[in-house]
């Protein structure tokens, strides 16, 4: 049997393997790097805290000059920062779990037509779900690095004031 554009059927399964391997492959780095920058962005935040707690800890001149609301706005920042890195876990997890129950109910529903059952369509709502969370995912990681960049900005005009 010839496939269609004059190629044939198994070199065009050949190739949709090939790019279905291609993304599953992009798809992987993207997860990586995602995980990766979620991790950074949680590893500033508490380390930006822990270093200002070693900060006020030490009898310096720059310690006893910070005001209070200096250090209650870089505290503040740096620890919304980290609920917000842990809203983007959150919701990156619940996006994955919107997106793997559409795939699961995709895959019941093939196989049961396989066995003759009538096909049922997935509920795509789950998609909507899944892109919903992701979304909120993404704002969370931005709202925690400019958090961080509130607090990082008013430990430095404490350093220059």
């Amino acid at each position: 049997m010839e496939a269609p554009h004059g190629h044939s059927e198994a070199a065009l399964i050949a190739w949709l393997q090939e790019c279905h391997q291609d993304a599953r492959a992009r798809l992987e780095v993207s997860r990586e790097l995602s995980i990766a920058g979620l991790k950074s962005l949680q590893l500033i935040n508490g380390g930006a805290i822990i270093a200002l707690f070693a900060l006020l800890g030490t009898d310096s001149e720059f310690a006893k000059r910070i005001s209070d609301a200096e250090i209650y706005i870089a505290f503040a920042g740096f620890a919304v920062g980290l609920i917000a890195g842990l809203a983007a876990f959150i919701c990156s997890y619940l996006a994955q779990e919107s997106f793997s129950g559409y795939e699961q109910d995709v895959a019941n529903n093939s196989f049961e037509a396989l066995g003759g059952l009538p096909f049922s369509a997935a509920d795509e709502g789950q998609l909507k779900v899944g892109a919903y969370f992701g979304k909120a995912a993404l704002l969370s990681a931005v709202a925690g690095l400019i958090c961080f960049l509130i607090g990082a900005g008013s430990c430095l005009l404490a350093a220059i004031s």
